[in-house]
């Protein structure tokens, strides 16, 4: 474990500490507005999503990647209150590679879009479009992207090229390799918990309820 925790306040900003320091002392201090925040497993990167809740009072409406080494913005996204899109969500790899970005249609709260990112390079990897309960989520090491596209399917993609698809609901990344999908009755019912690797294959017995 790393140690590092970051903590978003009301008062715009950002607190780093350092747990695995005895003295548990305020390692750095970032001015950012955050509603959302996610660290690489190294604790040297830090993204951050500003604040979403109060966004038409906020100064600063973007995805900030930071470098907690320097204090120094990697990589960021801005977006505008009279602009196409709104940032709605965003997940971040482990290994701090590759960003996801959800983003709303301001003009349509239905109409959403999955937008996959390299970090250093701003390369788009992949574009889909979804709605509201679409969701996105990517695998540790950032080799893989799992789409939530509904409550019954979840699609896995590599390089931006999809290479399998699960009946059920996404929940997470387990590992590199794993992930949990819940299923589900037509009528929306839940049944199961069950492991399945990214080919697509279920590898474990399912967790009933």
């Amino acid at each position: 474990m790393n140690g590092v925790v970051a903590i978003a306040t009301s008062s715009d900003h950002i607190l780093i500490y350092d747990i695995n320091d005895n003295t548990k002392s305020l390692k750095k201090t970032i001015k950012y507005n955050a509603s959302n925040l996610k660290l690489s497993d190294d604790g040297t990167i830090l993204a951050a999503q500003s604040n979403i809740q109060d966004y038409q009072y906020s100064p600063e409406n973007s995805l900030t990647i930071f470098s907690l080494q320097t204090g120094n913005i990697i990589q960021k996204w801005d977006y505008y209150l009279d602009g196409l899109t709104y940032l709605y969500d965003f997940d971040f790899s482990k290994k701090g590679r590759i960003v996801s970005r959800k983003e709303v249609l301001s003009n349509n709260w239905t109409k959403y879009n999955i937008l996959i990112n390299k970090l250093d390079s701003r390369e788009l990897i992949l574009s889909l479009d979804g709605g509201i309960n679409t969701d996105s989520k990517i695998s540790p090491d950032g080799s893989g992207v799992a789409i939530g596209v509904n409550k019954y399917q979840t699609d896995i993609y590599e390089n931006g090229a999809l290479v399998s698809s699960i009946k059920g609901k996404l929940v997470g990344w387990i590992d590199d390799m794993r992930l949990l999908i819940n299923t589900y009755t037509h009528g929306g019912v839940f049944l199961k918990s069950q492991i399945y690797t990214r080919n697509g294959f279920s590898n474990r017995r399912p967790f009933n309820t």
